[in-house]
């Protein structure tokens, strides 16, 4: 079965900090689909979103599928 799960960066570098373990995935928004998980990322507000980061989980191996970043003309000619 495929999960994406909705990290927030900077909330799982201060959990681990604080508790000196690995960060939870229990209270995190997950998605049955990819296009959901992107969709709510999307939606957040930027100052969130660029700190955000949608995983693949599938078969115990996990996947980067997306990041969420702020959008500028500059990206567009990135190549």
């Amino acid at each position: 079965m495929v999960t994406y799960f909705v990290v927030n960066l900077e909330d799982r570098e201060k959990f681990e900090k604080k508790f000196q373990v690995p960060y939870g995935y229990y209270a995190l928004p997950f998605f049955q689909t990819e296009d959901g998980a992107i969709g709510y990322v999307e939606g957040l507000k930027e100052a969130r979103r660029i700190h955000t980061i949608v995983e693949k989980w599938e078969g115990g191996e996990m996947e980067i599928v997306y990041q969420g970043q702020w959008y500028s003309p500059e990206l567009d000619t990135i190549h």
